[in-house]
This record gives C-alpha cells, structure tokens and sequence, in this order.
C-alpha cells in the first residue's frame, strides 16, 4: 500500500477584486519638486531627467544648468516650454483644483510646489498587500476588543499581543493570512490637491496647509453593478499559523474565510462613513461625501468587504483611537480639492 505524503500545511486561497471608491494615496516616501514635472493640456508628466538631459540641444542644456544654479522659478517655466512626449516618464490626468494651485503657485519662490508619489513597480502603481493587511488587522483588534475600552496606557504592541494571544512577533497569527499586492493601471490615477478642513463652533474651515498628491481614483462613471474598474486580489489562509495549537481566536477566520473578513472590516469602517458625511455636511464637500456613503451602504448589503486606507484617510481609519477609554474626537479631515474623502475601497469574492 503506497501513502500519499501529508502536505506540509493546509491552505486556503481566496480570489477577490478590489473596486477603488474614493481616491487613495500609498505613497512611495518621495515627493517631485515643482521642476520635475508639469501640466500640459490637462495631463501631468512626471519628467525623467535622464531622457531629458539625453536629448536636450546644447544651448537649452547650459540654460538648464544655469536655472538649476540660480533661478529656481525660472526653471519651473523653462521646463515646461521645454517639455516633449518623449521626456515624460508616466502621465496621468491633473484635476481643475491640481492645475489652479500649481499656476497660482508657480512664481512663488518659497513654495516647492511638492507632489506626494504613489508608490509604482516598474513604472506600474499597485496597492500593497500589506497596506490591505494592515487595515485588515485593525479591524480584526477592534472585533476582538467586543466591548471593552482600552486606555491609551495600555500599549498598542502590549494591546495586540494580548487580543492575538501570542508574546514573540514568530507567533502572530495574523502570519498566516497574506494578501497580495493589487496592481492597477495608470488609467485611475489622477493628481489633485489635498485639503485638511478643521471643525470648528461655526462650520468647517480650510487649513492653509498646501498638499498636492498622485491619487489611485475610482474610475467614473460606474458601470455595471460595480461603482468603477475592478482590479484582481488574493488571500491565501494558512491554517498552521491561524489557529495555531488549537488557538481559537483566528478560527472564525480560518472557518470562514471571506465572509468572516467582510463581516468584522464593515462593523469596524462603515460607520467611519456616516462620520465623514456629518462632518462634510457642513462644509463645501457634503454632495459626493453623501454619495460615497451610499455607495458604501450598498456595498455592505451586497455582501462587500469595505476598509479604508492609505494617507489622509484619518486617525480613527488607521488605529483603535475611537475605540478608546476618552477617546480624543479628531477636528479635522482630508478631502481633495474636488471634494472626495480619501482612502475608501470594496473588496468582492470572485
């Protein structure tokens, strides 16, 4: 009798898509400099300065090399009268908010006009698995908390170890659920400016603190039962490293899989939503803050997995801050400048 040999640990994988519904920043830790790109009929250009000092004539090439040493401003403008198809590295669209700061801004010397990036791989921009688990693992913490309120004296790290039953980083057991990285295309992307509003007695004011951003945007107008383009994801499930030992905390997960997610990310995000829509309410962005929340709504009735993450998408989205014993209130929010929260994503099981 021949023995088939027991495999080394059993796996489940879950394919899902992801559907971006509000723009999402993952930045890459880098920020472009007001000369190293430019706007030219609608459309950004990030500028590769290598293809550009390749092709360059001599005589623009020592106007170059004196604007970098002396005028600032001057290289702004040089650079975009200079500006051909062949020296941009990618593109995407600029917003009307995006171009109005950059034009108004363009002849101030102490404004660097700085771009946040989103991250990219060959030249690709893509969501990091782990920036999806880490707004996975929140959610999982806050479902484990039930009704308890932890004082912010308790320690995140202690708090987490505690709730996860486990006292070496080795034996996390959110080891064993790993999420791939989601790759989009430059289609969604968009740069826009990012504007932080503080609520005050009497409204919701602008802070003047200029953020100008490359943004993954949902892809408008919706088609379909979706709300824009779907991009492909995985999970993969591990049990040995869910439910190690018999542990049960994770079981549910390693049980029931998507459905499990779905349920704790939604009772943890959704409300964030309505929070969002009370605040904007009272300034300029209530109209497509309201949709989003609708649409969120939606998601959640048709068996979604909602979260939000990257920059911008606020304290209590990215921590248990909410959740804590005299929790302090957040007073202010990001929107871009036309108007969308940021941060906000659906998951579906394919």
């Amino acid at each position: 009798m021949s023995l088939s040999p027991k495999p080394l640990m059993d796996i489940k994988v879950v394919a899902c898509t992801v559907e971006i519904l509000s723009p999402v920043h993952i930045g890459d830790r880098s920020t472009l400099e007001g000369y190293e790109y430019c706007v030219v009929d609608g459309i950004y250009h990030k500028i590769n300065m290598s293809r550009l000092l390749e092709n360059l004539p001599p005589d623009d090439l020592d106007n170059l090399a004196n604007l970098m040493a002396t005028d600032p401003i001057g290289l702004r403008k040089f650079m975009r009268e200079i500006y051909r198809p062949e020296f941009g590295e990618y593109s995407c669209r600029a917003t009307r908010t995006f171009i109005e700061t950059v034009e108004g801004k363009l002849d101030d010397p102490r404004n660097q006009l700085l771009v946040r990036t989103f991250i990219k791989t060959c030249g690709q921009p893509y969501l990091p698995g782990s920036s999806i688990k880490g707004a996975i693992r929140t959610a999982v913490l806050a479902n484990l908390l039930g009704e308890r309120c932890p004082s912010v004296r308790d320690g995140a790290e202690k708090l987490e170890r505690e709730l996860l039953g486990y006292s070496l980083p080795t034996h996390d057991p959110m080891k064993g659920l790993r999420v791939a990285d989601v790759h989009l295309s430059m289609d969604c992307m968009v740069v826009d400016s990012v504007q932080r509003w503080s609520s005050g007695a009497t409204g919701v004011t602008p802070l003047r603190l200029q953020q100008l951003a490359e943004l993954a945007s949902p892809v408008w107008p919706p088609s379909g039962a979706g709300f824009g383009q779907a991009f492909q994801a995985e999970f993969r499930l591990y049990e040995k490293f869910l439910v190690p030992r018999g542990s049960s905390v994770l079981r549910d997960l390693w049980d029931e899989g998507f459905q499990w997610l779905a349920k704790v990310c939604n009772d943890f995000y959704a409300p964030l939503a309505k929070s969002d829509e009370k605040f904007a309410a009272r300034g300029d962005a209530g109209a497509i803050t309201s949709k989003i929340a609708r649409q969120i709504e939606q998601a959640v009735r048709d068996g979604g997995c909602v979260m939000r993450l990257g920059w911008g998408s606020g304290l209590d989205s990215v921590s248990l801050n909410r959740l804590l014993r005299k929790a302090p209130t957040p007073r202010t929010k990001s929107f871009t400048g036309e108007g969308w929260p940021l941060g906000w994503i659906v998951l579906r099981q394919a």
